[in-house]
């Protein structure tokens, strides 16, 4: 009789009173834990029963807060708007009186609608012996506070595959009416690398551009890019500290973080031409953040974002991808 057991799994579990969504590889011992109360967010990645990605709090304190962590999808913008007005495909939008938008400690509106957002439907949690795979959608006009906040009737989609130790995630735009719907959302991953200090990693990209920020982390007008620090060398994050935006990543471009006895690949697969950096100088992560559009730039000039064209789909991907070594 063969035991042999499958060398994928994906199933449904709960891990301090939360339901979480798992993909797992059992050839690399990879487990990818989702969870639908916080936005659909990946709250973990273990490889060897090491963690990858980090969550400021215990799971359960991290659901029942409005704190960022693991990887988090910013939607439907990426980051900050430069004020509650906007203006979109025809539409005059004004975000005060939405009590549940998150705001930074200036007031902004940051990181979307979604950070919490717990109505997802589930379209497929499945494994072959190829990959374990999780499909999710949002029927955007079904729900009243998430139409008057970004006015534009679609279906958005998330698909997630678990190979080997990488993690693909596709982000998915499909007008349902005979319009289009304007594009600026991005993907917030906290990573970090099991058994080493901040101090001992570094980062690794293509050629950037640094776009100069004002005050408020956003981008200045007019808009102004610089060469940045030689990011094909490796950047040591120790004695730096980073919040910062740039442009010059393209369809294939990768950004590691690499340390001692393990490094993380962020691949920018399709759509993501812009790069944020998060890692304060006392943090123990380091973000790479893949995103769709320049900051702000739906509350700036919206004309500029990329757009879903009607009865199509547009898609963003980026995958993560673990290497370890032994240390």
């Amino acid at each position: 009789m063969n035991s042999t057991r499958p060398p994928y799994a994906a199933l449904t579990t709960t891990r301090d009173g939360v339901e979480l969504l798992e993909l797992m590889c059992r050839q690399t011992d990879t487990c990818v834990s989702i969870c639908p109360a916080a936005g659909m967010s990946v709250v973990g990645m273990t490889v060897a029963g090491q963690q990858f990605v980090h969550l400021p709090l215990p799971l359960g304190s991290f659901v029942a807060s409005q704190h960022t962590g693991g990887i988090p999808l910013l939607y439907p913008w990426a980051n900050r708007l430069r004020s509650d007005l906007y203006q979109a495909n025809g539409q005059d939008v004004d975000l005060a009186d939405h009590t549940f938008v998150h705001r930074d400690g200036n007031g902004l509106p940051m990181h979307g609608l979604l950070v919490r957002w717990n109505q997802w439907e589930i379209d497929a949690l499945a494994a072959t012996d190829e990959s374990a795979d999780l499909r999710c959608h949002i029927d955007w006009s079904n729900h009243e506070p998430l139409m008057a906040a970004f006015p534009f009737n679609h279906r958005l989609s998330i698909s997630m595959r678990l190979k080997a130790t990488s993690l693909t995630i596709e982000t998915s735009v499909t007008p349902k009416d005979q319009a289009p719907v304007p594009v600026s959302f991005g993907w917030h991953p906290y990573l970090q690398l099991p058994k080493s200090k901040r101090d001992d990693w570094t980062v690794t990209s293509p050629p950037l551009k640094q776009v100069a920020l004002d005050q408020n982390n956003l981008p200045a007008h007019p808009l102004v890019e610089k060469t940045a620090a030689d990011f094909a060398h490796g950047q040591p994050l120790k004695g730096h500290q980073f919040d910062d935006l740039f442009s010059g990543m393209h369809d294939g471009s990768t950004a590691h973080i690499n340390g001692p006895a393990s490094s993380i690949a962020v691949t920018f697969d399709q759509h993501y031409q812009w790069m944020q950096i998060f890692s304060p100088a006392d943090a123990t992560y380091c973000c790479i953040e893949p995103m769709t559009s320049l900051t702000a730039q739906l509350s700036d000039d919206a004309s500029k974002l990329p757009q879903a064209p009607p009865e199509m789909t547009w898609s963003a991907q980026f995958t993560v991808s673990i290497k370890t070594t032994d240390a």
